[in-house]
């Protein structure tokens, strides 16, 4: 009795072992006698099925796609194009995958590869054309299945599939018979994630990246930019999903080395054109590409770096030479030194198909995120989360497959600046003589300077309403201002920080004709005898009746004092 009973267990292990590996689809492709018309409609590719018609709601997109030759199966691609159809999916099948298994081979000699559902899965790689049919598994689906996608990634080859069998998760399709509870509505605000359903009382659940199922209660936070799927379900109805990607967004100011930074991010975008006039047989290793946009240099350095070749971009690498392990170096940007770079955004297209991996780094120091991109589409791609100190970007192609280039046509950067300006400091008060050099320092945001004939104006009023005659600084980014002083000057300098839109003023010298470097305290009285003025201690004249309580320069005549004002 007990072996019948461990035989029957045995038997029952099998059969749902057996149950386990059926597919819940399967499409199967006749193809034709000899190469079949291109496929353009529906119609015509229903009738270049054997089984799984009911499958396709419609042909999304196509081109290349033929009836296979001794009836093989459906053909994507030929000798001198890509291949790609997009199938809609019906309704009751739209569920999430749990994997693909695909039959296929080799059209022609040597490889192909393709792609299934538009995600980033494991790229199949068919022999050469004498090879027989193999079966190839995809995995790392997320979310519900809406569109199917066939799509060769290397021109001048061809696949065939044979069958693709589809395997869902949670076992089955949709019952066609039930209703189907509404798509869960995720939303992100403030890092706060809030999930909800329009199906009253139906429950959800939720996943991060694709972890482990959460039962969704209440809104909740997120640390970093992530994937969230929510899944709403109920009793004798079917379930629906939806995927958000979730972007992390840090609140309020950021503090960095005792330096709080303003919490709006600024953006600076160079849409690239690429070198002017350059082709393949002048390609150097170092090439400044053209830009539109924020002021600065990208240069490319690599074996293959030119551009005016593809829509005016810049055109990175080749087909005999991988731009892999190429960089784009910025220089000269308007980017301050003090920038904290929250995210770096790069556009363009990897050729044919090419899967491409770029990275930054920040003043040395790599970022942890990275981009890919696999798709002949342009895209942009956002690193997120940079959080990286300085304004020396410099962009590294990581990984890429194959002899392929890539075009590039815009970069932006997202960065934070101090929120309040630091006052410029005078690094000393030296003695004055000819060619002696003052010089004015700050180590966050941009100097600017106004050097005024003293004889110009009589006092030293800094007129804040007047912004036209001020200079940028260029020493060192801006972060430093030198005055060098000649013989029979006489000048009131004055030197401003300017973050943010926001200004701090250093302290105003006089540079006199006799060669003293003096504060307010100690200007060349020329006012008339008895009218006041007063200053702050700063070198900033104010007027008496707005003069808040505190410590002030008068000057009233010939004389100059300190005065308390209560």
């Amino acid at each position: 009795m007990r072996k019948i009973f461990t035989l029957m267990l045995s038997l029952l292990a099998i059969a749902i072992s057996a149950a386990a590996q059926t597919p819940d689809v399967v499409l199967e492709f006749t193809g034709a006698a000899n190469d079949g018309n291109e496929i353009n409609d529906k119609q015509t590719f229903i009738s270049n099925m054997q089984a799984g018609s009911d499958f396709v709601a419609g042909l999304n997109s196509y081109s290349k796609v033929y009836p296979a030759k001794s009836n093989w199966g459906l053909k994507v691609g030929t000798g001198s194009a890509f291949g790609k159809v997009v199938l809609d999916v019906a309704e009751s099948y739209q569920r999430e995958v749990e994997k693909i298994v695909v039959s296929a081979k080799s059209y022609n000699a040597s490889r192909s590869y393709l792609q299934i559902n538009g995600q980033k899965t494991a790229q199949i790689v068919a022999g050469g054309a004498n090879v027989a049919f193999e079966d190839y598994t995809l995995t790392g689906f997320t979310g519900v299945m809406t569109t199917l996608s066939i799509e060769t990634v290397d021109v001048k080859k061809a696949i065939v599939i044979k069958s693709i069998s589809i395997y869902f998760k949670d076992g089955g399709i949709v019952d066609p018979g039930k209703e189907t509870v509404a798509t869960p509505e995720i939303t992100c605000v403030d890092n706060v994630v809030t999930i909800s359903c329009a199906t009253e009382g139906a429950a959800i659940t939720y996943t991060i990246d694709g972890g482990e199922a959460i039962d969704y209660a209440e809104p909740f936070e997120i640390t970093k930019t992530c994937t969230i799927e929510a899944t709403a379900s109920m009793e004798e109805m079917n379930p629906a999903t939806a995927s958000v990607v979730c972007k992390f967004k840090r609140v309020g100011a950021l503090e960095i080395d005792g330096v709080e930074y303003a919490e709006d991010a600024i953006e600076m975008l160079w849409n690239v054109v690429g070198v002017d006039g350059e082709n393949a047989a002048t390609a150097q290793l170092n090439k400044s590409l053209l830009t539109n946009g924020a002021a600065g240099t990208w240069t490319a350095v690599h074996e293959k770096c030119y551009a005016k070749t593809d829509g005016g971009t810049a055109h990175l690498g080749s087909g005999s030479s991988t731009f892999k392990g190429g960089t784009i170096t910025l220089t000269g940007s308007e980017l301050p030194a003090d920038a904290y770079i929250t995210s770096v955004s790069v556009s363009g297209r990897a050729a044919s198909k090419a899967t491409m991996t770029w990275g930054v780094s920040v003043n040395g120091i790599a970022a942890s995120n990275t981009v890919v991109f696999d798709s002949a589409d342009d895209v942009t791609k956002t690193i997120d989360e940079v959080e990286l100190l300085g304004n020396e970007l410099v962009l590294t192609l990581n990984d890429a497959t194959a002899n392929k280039a890539f075009y590039l046509s815009g970069i932006s950067v997202s960065y934070m600046v101090p929120a309040e300006p630091e006052a410029p400091v005078m690094l000393d008060k030296p003695e004055i003589k000819h060619g002696t050099k003052v010089v004015w320092t700050v180590k966050y945001g941009k100097l600017h300077y106004r050097v005024e004939h003293a004889g110009a104006k009589s006092v030293m009023a800094r007129g804040t309403d007047v912004t036209e005659d001020w200079t940028e600084a260029t020493e060192n980014g801006g972060k430093q201002f030198t005055y060098e002083y000649a013989s029979g000057a006489n000048h009131n300098v004055y030197v401003k920080n300017v973050v943010n839109g926001k200004e701090a003023y250093g302290e105003a010298f006089n540079i006199n004709e006799t060669g003293g470097l003096t504060g307010i305290e100690s200007v060349s009285a020329e006012g008339a005898e008895g009218v006041r003025e007063l200053y702050n201690l700063q070198g900033v004249r104010v007027s008496e009746a707005e003069a808040a309580a505190g410590v002030y320069i008068e000057r009233r005549g010939g004389k100059v004092a300190k005065v308390v004002i209560r």
